[in-house]
Order: C-alpha cells, then structure tokens, then sequence
C-alpha cells in the first residue's frame, strides 16, 4: 500500500519478557514509551486514553496512599484531599477558620458553606462594634429579662455551632495517612479550639441567665406598684436623664436583727435611712444621714397618711418611744392602715418612710432601694472585699477592728464597722455607713463586676428590694456611670448641733440645710478664659474681674467630702 492514510505500522517478533502485554524496560516501568519507539502512531480503532482518567492514583489494595507520582518522581509525605495541604498546613487553617469562621472552609474549597459562614462573621463583628459606638443599645439590652433569655439560648447554640464549624474545617483539610502521634497532636488542637469558644460562650449564657433572674427577681412589674413613683419623660439625643435634673433616691438599711434574737414576726428595723440626691448631667451626689431615732416624722398635706397621722409619726405624748421613731416606721405604720390607704402599692411600709423623708427634707423621693444588712455581708463578699480607713478602735460583736490606714474588709467586718455603736454613738456610725458606701461605689470596678457577677447578682437577689421599674433600668446604669465618675459629698443631722434635735426636729431648717448642700454641689467654678486680656487707653492690659464666688451654705459643717472625711486621720 502506498497510501500514507493507511499505513499500518506492526512490529513483529518482538520479544516480550513479561509474557504478552508486558512491559519491562525501564520506560514501560514508568509509564512512557516502549524503548526504541521513536514515534507514537495511533492504530485504526485503538481505544484512545480518557485525559481524565490516571490509572496511577487509583488506590493500592487495602486502602493505601495512591503511588501519585510527578515527573517521574513520588510526592513525598501525605497530602490533603483538597490539593497539596500539608499536615501543619491544615491545622494552620483550621485555627485561621475557627478565629474567622468560614475562612478555613474556603480554603477547602467548600464556598457553599464557608462563604455563609464568614459573611454571618463579619456582620456579627461589625454588630459588636455598632454596639460599643452607641453604649444605650447595649445597656438596654442588659436592662431585658426576656432578651437575655433568648441571648442566653442563642449562646448556646452558637456554641455548638462553632465547634462544629472547627471540627468540619480540619476535617475538610487534613491530609490522608496521617500516623496515629500526627493524629493525636491534631485532635489535641481542634479540641483547645472547641473548648477555647465554647468555654467563654458558656460563662457569657451563664450571666444572661443570671442577669434575667436578677432582673425579674428584683425589678419585677409586680415589685414597683406604687402612688409614689414619678412619671419620667425619656430626654433625646441619647440621654435619657436630658428632662430630669435632678433624681433623689431613699436607701435603706434593713435591720432583721438576726443576731439579736429577733424573730420574723416581731419584724425588722430601718436603722439606717439615707437620701442620694444625684445631679444627672454631673453625677455629682450628696448623701444625707437621717438619725434612726428622729421623731415627730411629717407627712405631705395631700397625703391619705396626713389624715392618719396630723401630728407625724408620733403617739401624741412621749417623743422617746422606741414604737414611734423613725426606724419602726416601715415596719409598724403598715399594722396601724389599710393597706390601701395610699392607694396600690407593693410596698406600704417603704412608701410611707419615702413620703415622711421626703416632706421632711423638702424634696420628693422617686425611688427607693432597702438593702437587707445581712445579705450586704455577701454583697461586700462578692466584690473582694473593700479597702477603708480605721481612725480609731472600733469594737465589734466578734472582737475589735485595729486603726490602721487602707485596712482591707471582708464582709462581715465590714458591716460590724458600718453598724457597731459600743464605741460612738448613732452619728459617728452614720459617717461610718456613708464611707463604707462610698467605698464600694469607688472599689467596684468592672473587671471586678465581670469576673465575680454571678456572686453580685445573686447576693443582690437574696439583700435588695426596690421599686425601680425595669423599664428604668438603662437610664439608671448610665446614671450609675456618672456617679462613679462624679464627687460624693455627705452631710447628717445631729441632734443637738446646728439647730436640730431628734426629739423635735426643726423641718423648715431640716430642708433649707439639705437645699444649700445640694447648691454646694452643684456649683461649678468658672472656665479659665484662653482670649487675650483687653488693653486700657495707656496700653496696659486690664487685670481680670475676680471670679465669681459661691457662696458657702449657712452649715458648712454639714457638708463633708467623702473622700476627705473617710481618709485616715487618727
């Protein structure tokens, strides 16, 4: 045949050592050309190679490493499913994709899962930075029982999904062959991983919980019915305090006297009786000490408890009866009223005592906080304690506290310094109460309200009863960061001093001394001016006016510095 199209190329007699179809020479061994061929003709219907398939990575029996081999060469070392990921490769990845969920997915060439779960990513970052930039979201979201429970849920599951996502990443990544140590070392990792995530998440739905029963425990809608709370109008512009300036709030010390041998029946007393009127731009706050023995407490006119008690809370003739002094007014007004008499409250006895101090200070009193003194031994407890100044031996139920500069307090003793009288009377204890206050304001920082939450929260469900709405819950948290920041200034009244006397208390003078120490308060000095000074007609600058003084209230005796009146001074 002379046609070129169909010559037909056959090699006859050509010894074949391996049998028929084998193949011996080195080039058959790797999968070239037979030796002596120097062209490659394809014969009339020859089965042709199908380019996607390598007969070389096909498994070897019994599961073994494909003999994949490159230009005559083994790839050495086992090698990802995906492509030629190494070992440290797919654990790097597998960290990257837990940090950034989502990345280590891509990286396997899975897009379907890992691009979802790198954009849920991204949007929750940017969410979190959102909500550090307006701090009132936060706080109000703080401020949800059921926000916080389904918070605490969504944790959760965000937990177990994120372990997951870990899991799946090394898996998607980690190459074929590994030994049983490589094995091992990358289980170790991906569990540091899922325990690293889930650890934190867990502690973060362990607080949404608590804060939710914190919440509906003591600021529970059934816990602040009450004639006596104010209407509050919300300000703009981000502060909700922009309508009020001002807020004034009862606290008291609730006695049950445990250690005294008083039973529940026999009830418990408010010995100690303090007023906080804030300043909501500033923070700034003087704290008034009202003496537990005061009697002749007023009510306002307009008041059902002013058709009860004309003459104040008093039995018409003996001024020293124990019965019948301000302390056993939260306790003993209730048994002599109706319930009803004021109208629904949660509360008679609280809203009574908010009334009388009110009229008697001349201010109205929005809410009140009663501190169980017992639970407040595990309040101090949970902050770690706080740091005071001992200025002089002070004898307690256990035994003595020394004098000493920063003397640092656990619970109990704390609160034996707050309430012993064996060695002062009722007004040195006062001032006491008031730095152990000012101490735990100043000493609670956040780190340690963070790191020691859930001992607060539980020892405020077990100590505090209030008639704070939730609703006023964020507005209050941000007022509370402007009083931390603020200055706390005290004053009491003594019997005795200054016009008052507990038997018989002057109240026009009672209210006008609390007005001029909240005027001392709220007094600013004037801002230095930065403008040049004027120059007269000779040339010569014009000395500045002297700044304007303010002038000190009548009793500046009363009002004291907390940091200054607490400081060590034996």
């Amino acid at each position: 045949m002379t046609s070129s199209d169909n010559i037909m190329v056959e090699r006859k007699n050509s010894p074949s050592p391996s049998g028929a179809g084998g193949r011996s020479d080195a080039a058959a061994q790797l999968g070239g050309e037979p030796a002596g061929a120097s062209a490659r003709v394809d014969l009339p219907g020859a089965r042709r190679a199908d380019p996607a398939h390598n007969p070389y990575e096909e498994s070897a029996p019994g599961g073994a490493e494909p003999a994949r081999r490159s230009s005559g060469r083994r790839v050495a070392g086992p090698v990802s499913r995906v492509d030629s990921v190494r070992y440290a490769g797919a654990l790097g990845w597998t960290v990257w994709g837990t940090i950034l969920p989502g990345l280590g997915l891509l990286r396997a060439k899975r897009p379907w899962a890992g691009a979802p779960a790198l954009l849920l990513a991204v949007a929750a970052g940017a969410g979190l930075v959102y909500l550090a930039r307006h701090r009132q979201l936060a706080v109000e979201f703080l401020a949800q029982a059921d926000w916080l429970r389904l918070a605490a849920g969504g944790l959760g599951l965000l937990a177990l999904a994120w372990a997951a996502l870990s899991v799946v990443t090394y898996r998607s990544l980690a190459p074929r062959g590994l030994s049983v140590a490589q094995r091992l070392a990358a289980g170790a990792v991906v569990l540091c991983l899922v325990l690293g995530l889930s650890t934190p998440m867990a502690i973060g739905a362990r607080y949404a919980l608590v804060q939710a029963n914190l919440i509906s425990t003591v600021f529970g809608d059934s816990l602040n019915q009450s004639v006596t709370l104010p209407t509050f109008t919300p300000g703009t512009d981000g502060d909700p305090w922009a309508n009020t300036p001002r807020v004034n709030i009862l606290l008291l010390g609730y006695d049950r006297g445990l250690s005294l041998g008083r039973t529940e029946a026999q009830g418990g007393l408010t010995d100690t009786i303090m007023v906080a009127s804030i300043d909501t731009k500033t923070g700034n706050t003087v704290l008034t000490s009202l003496p537990r023995n005061t009697a002749r407490m007023p009510f306002p006119t307009d008041s059902p408890l002013y058709d009860e008690f004309p003459r104040g809370w008093y039995n018409g003739y003996d001024a020293d009866n124990l019965e019948w002094m301000l302390n056993t007014m939260y306790h003993n007004l209730p048994r002599l009223v109706s319930d009803d008499v004021i109208g629904p409250t949660a509360n008679l006895g609280a809203d009574a005592v908010k009334l009388s101090v009110g009229q008697a200070l001349g201010v109205k009193i929005d809410y009140y906080i009663l501190v169980n003194i017992d639970g407040a031994t595990q309040l101090i407890d949970a902050i770690g304690g706080i740091t005071i100044n001992i200025n002089k031996r002070i004898p307690t139920d256990f035994g003595w506290l020394e004098p000493g500069p920063d003397q640092h307090l656990n619970g109990t003793d704390a609160v034996q310094y707050a309430r012993s009288r064996k060695a002062d009377d009722d007004f040195h204890r006062m001032s006491r109460q008031r730095c152990v206050i000012n101490a735990i304001v100043r000493q609670a920082d956040m780190a340690t309200i963070l790191t020691r939450y859930e001992a607060i929260a539980t020892a405020g469900t077990q100590m505090v009863r209030t008639d704070i709405p939730a609703t006023m819950l964020p507005a209050l948290l941000q007022l509370a960061l402007r009083v931390r920041d603020g200055q706390l200034s005290g004053m009491q009244f003594t019997s005795g001093e200054n016009g008052f006397r507990s038997s018989n208390p002057d109240f026009a003078l009672m209210a006008q001394r609390f007005a001029e120490a909240i005027a001392a308060s709220t007094a600013v000095a004037p801002a230095p001016s930065t403008s040049a000074p004027p120059i007269d007609p000779s040339g010569q600058p014009v000395p500045p006016d002297p700044p304007a003084s303010v002038d000190p209230p009548a009793n500046a005796s009363d009002t004291q510095d907390m940091t200054d009146f607490c400081a060590y001074n034996p």
